[in-house]
């Protein structure tokens, strides 16, 4: 299968401002003096498609459509149909996969198949333990991979099954739809050693599982779940992304398809689709403590990912299920025949149980240091704002951010910081800053926001011809209405929308004020939602308080400066005490702060960017 510019454009699941940037990513391979920012190729094209496919052909013209495309793809910011392409035409890839690939029968919507293809490739890795392939598994997290117990049973205590600390231990993931070459500086495999404190959480498997030729009888299996979740030495899945666990993602029904993401006995990773089974006379452990599969697996799949028709991860394959045939009396024959797994769910609910909620990446772990390394804009004394964001990405409790302080203190600052933060493969961001919107009736906000998301405004009835109060236009119709037009377009994507600067500027459109409380109220259903406020005026709405994680901002601090300067250093090798650089820019940061505090974190910036460029 091959498409079209016009209609890889019309598979494109992204805005102007995102194409944008994976487009100057794309021409990395290019000479500098060659390359072309998307709005110069588009200029005057105010339609998007029509832009989007001015630039593909450019791109296929000056030979770097298939780095975007690859781009495009690992973004997930396509509706499936170019993960497809790319998959069919990827010579690399084991001939099964393809066939699985190819095979898409049974699944609800072919789009869904192939960007969910996309992604498991992403997630799945390959457990490597003392320079030995031990299992598969996945990324559940940033830093979070998940695999069976038993695959790593040799990193914990045989008497103990305490985890054991002095361990070598990677990850291994394919890099299968990436450009090999020139972009990235990818490579085929991206191998991640597990961190120091690499333990997180377990149950371990039934005794009786461990042998092979045992005789499993379903009565054994609860309480035994058979998974760790391991911490990686860094967050790698801020850039493959990461399966979410879900209590609802339960198993399919009996002959209903699952795939299965593996590495079978070390080899790359392999796809294999099949059916649910049970047992015949039934059991209620069947499919509740562990399912049953037809997958092809063998040794090195455990731990491997099962995904049903709609993409959820519903489950990790575990091993064979053994099928006893009596032949003679007193004589058993044992036949490996189809396999097992451990769902999702009872895996969630353990965690719930025993931790509560899976640990954030610390700061330290994924350091951002400055905002854009083409000028190295400094981020500096913001590593417990980075948490807040990190924990608003990875768990549903929190979904509005209240950032507040004194004047000058860095808030419209860190809006910036959380646009840097957020990768767009997973994040569709619109910033609504509020010197544009506070003149603006609802009517062109809700334009605003469709134009930034990069669909069509949705299909608005004007207050005058709704029969009914003002309130219940804003509540009963334009929410609706934009919920359901940024649901439609952010592809699993979380949405954050971002006000900056509302201390700045009073909100005096009509309704505008009354429709952004009714956001903020409203939000409760809407676990994909983020909503970030810059020095809001008014109270927030007493109803949203438990999804409000306030944000003070404050002065930056010697120590923080001396921190940051030492982090730099670190990551780049050098041999450099910076302890005396940091207190000289500290002692004019404090000056200005006295006699000019509006401009001081402008000039404490400029002062760090000078020192970096000095040291680098």
């Amino acid at each position: 299968m091959k498409l079209t510019t016009a209609q890889i454009a019309e598979a494109l699941k992204t805005n102007r401002k995102e194409f944008s940037t994976m487009f100057l990513q794309a021409q990395s391979i290019l000479p500098l003096e060659t390359r072309f920012e998307f709005e110069a190729i588009a200029i005057d094209t105010a339609d998007d498609r029509t832009a989007f496919d001015k630039a593909l052909r450019h791109a296929a013209k000056r030979n770097f459509l298939s780095a975007l495309l690859s781009i495009i793809v690992r973004s997930a910011l396509e509706s499936g149909e170019i993960a497809r392409m790319l998959m069919e035409q990827d010579d690399s890839m084991p001939e099964s996969t393809l066939q699985s690939i190819v095979n898409a029968g049974g699944f609800t919507e072919p789009h869904t198949y192939y960007r969910g293809i996309a992604q498991g490739m992403k997630w799945t890795g390959k457990v490597i333990i003392n320079g030995k392939a031990s299992g598969s598994g996945i990324l559940i997290g940033a830093n979070l991979f998940l695999t069976a117990w038993h695959v790593v049973e040799s990193l914990f205590h045989p008497g103990t099954r305490d985890p054991i600390t002095d361990i070598d231990a990677n990850i291994e993931f394919d890099n299968f739809l990436y450009i090999k070459r020139n972009v990235y500086g990818q490579n085929k495999i991206e191998t991640i050693p597990l961190a120091a404190n690499w333990y997180v959480i377990h149950s371990r498997c039934h005794d009786d599982e461990l042998d092979p030729l045992a005789a499993l009888t379903p009565d054994l299996f609860h309480g035994f779940w058979d998974y760790v979740v391991l911490r990686l030495e860094r967050p790698l899945g801020f850039d493959r992304g990461w399966a979410r666990l879900d209590s609802r993602a339960v198993i399919p029904q009996e002959n209903e398809k699952i795939l299965l993401f593996q590495h079978p006995a070390g080899q790359s990773m392999r796809i294999d689709q099949n059916i649910i089974t049970s047992l015949r006379p039934a059991h209620n452990a069947i499919p509740k403590d562990r399912f049953l599969h037809m997958a092809n697996a063998t040794h090195g799949s455990s731990g491997g990912p099962c995904f049903d028709k709609e993409f959820y991860l519903v489950g990790i394959h575990q091993g064979s299920w053994p099928e006893q045939l009596t032949k003679e009396k007193g004589k058993i024959e044992t036949l490996l025949s189809r396999n097992r797994g451990i769902p999702i769910t009872n895996i969630i609910r353990h965690i719930k149980e025993t931790v509560i909620n899976l640990p954030l990446p610390s700061a330290e772990e994924s350091p951002c240091y400055w905002l854009d390394e083409r000028n190295y804009e400094p981020v500096i004394g913001c590593d417990d704002f980075q948490l807040l964001i990190w924990s608003l990405v990875l768990r549903s409790e929190k979904r509005i951010v209240n950032i507040f302080g004194a004047p000058f203190s860095g808030k419209s600052f860190l809006v910036t910081l959380t646009e840097t933060l957020l990768a767009n493969e997973r994040h569709l961001k619109i910033q609504l800053p509020a010197e544009q919107i506070s003149k603006t009736d609802v009517l062109g906000i809700i334009e605003l926001i469709a134009r930034k998301a990069g669909i069509d405004s949705p299909n608005i009835i004007p207050l005058k011809d709704f029969d009914n109060t003002a309130s219940a236009w804003l509540k009963n119709h334009i929410l609706p209405e934009l919920i359901n037009a940024l649901d439609g377009v952010r592809n699993g994507r979380l949405v954050w929308l971002m006000f900056p600067e509302m201390n700045r500027f009073d909100l005096e459109g009509p309704q505008t004020s009354d429709f952004l409380l009714l956001m903020l109220e409203g939000i409760r259903p809407y676990e994909w939602l983020r909503i970030v406020l810059d020095g809001a005026k008014q109270p927030l709405p007493f109803s949203a308080g438990v999804f409000v994680a306030d944000y003070r901002s404050r002065i930056i601090t010697k120590k923080e400066i001396e921190e940051y300067l030492k982090r730099i250093v670190i990551k780049l090798n050098l041999d450099i005490d910076t302890q005396f650089t940091a207190g000289m820019i500290n002692k004019r940061y404090e000056r200005y702060l006295k006699e000019k505090p509006e401009a001081a974190l402008s000039e404490l910036r400029i002062m760090v960017m000078d020192a970096l460029d000095t040291i680098l």
